[in-house]
């Protein structure tokens, strides 16, 4: 047998939540305003409190934060920025330490990169020269997509050559949108020029691959004869963990898709 009480606050909370759902349409409809919200919430917070659910009375204190972490979040520059904004790939919002290195022919290395929701239109991708190689040298900058297992895989995106017969920050105008996640950006060299890098054993670095007899891996590398990108990153699945890689920045304009 129901006691009267037990009947009495079921009824209340059948009216409650009867009253929760009608203002929920009400305000998805556009047909109240900020009295009603005010109202939704403390109802859904006294219906929380009597079915136990503490959750719902966190509405008093007004809707949740984003559950996006710094990483997903990137300012977008406007367009014709005279000062861009760039963003280093192998690190968790940090400046490292920079240091040089010169990696000559023969690879092609890759460095992680988080892409967010939105901004993910990339409007240029960058690295630094810090001694110059001879005229006519030059490095290839793409992107690949992530294979699930923290690895590179097939290709986004070859951005084409910057030329590193002087010195500074060299960049690749580009405009293109990329899915939300793990990316990873790729450069393979021709010459000597002497590069900003990203090192495990002396610089921060974002520690996604782990380290390896304490020192941090700071990307992959597979074996390339310089030119083209290829389509699947290191041929055939042959490559391996690496210490060094080239720094690489990318810029954001607004839009895109996620």
């Amino acid at each position: 047998m129901v006691q009267p009480e037990e009947g009495a606050l079921a009824r209340r909370i059948v009216a409650l939540e009867r009253g929760v759902k009608e203002l929920t349409n009400l305000l998805t409809l556009g047909l109240v305003g900020s009295d009603a919200e005010a109202t939704l919430r403390q109802h859904s917070a006294l219906l929380g409190a009597l079915i136990g659910d503490v959750t719902l009375g966190n509405v008093l204190t007004g809707p949740f934060p984003g559950v996006d972490s710094s990483m997903a979040i990137r300012y977008a520059d406007p367009v014709g920025a005279a000062t861009p904004t760039d963003y280093k790939a192998g690190s968790i919002n940090t400046k490292s330490a920079e240091t040089d290195a010169v990696f000559g022919t023969g690879t092609v290395r890759a460095v992680p990169f988080y892409m967010p929701g939105k901004p993910n239109l990339v409007y240029r991708i960058s690295a630094k020269v810090i001694t110059a190689g001879a005229g006519g040298e030059s490095v290839r900058l793409g992107i690949y997509a992530n294979d699930g297992n923290v690895k590179p895989t097939h290709l986004l995106l070859d951005a084409g050559e910057i030329d590193v017969s002087t010195t500074g920050m060299k960049t690749i105008a580009i405009k293109e949108s990329f899915p939300r996640g793990l990316l990873w950006l790729v450069a393979t060299m021709e010459g000597n020029a002497r590069m900003v890098t990203i090192d495990g054993g002396t610089t921060g670095v974002w520690a996604l691959l782990g380290e390896q007899a304490g020192t941090l891996i700071a990307g992959w590398k597979a074996d390339h004869t310089y030119g083209s990108l290829p389509e699947q990153f290191g041929v055939g699945g042959a490559f391996t963990q690496t210490t060094t890689v080239i720094a690489m920045w990318l810029s954001f304009l607004q839009g895109g898709w996620s």
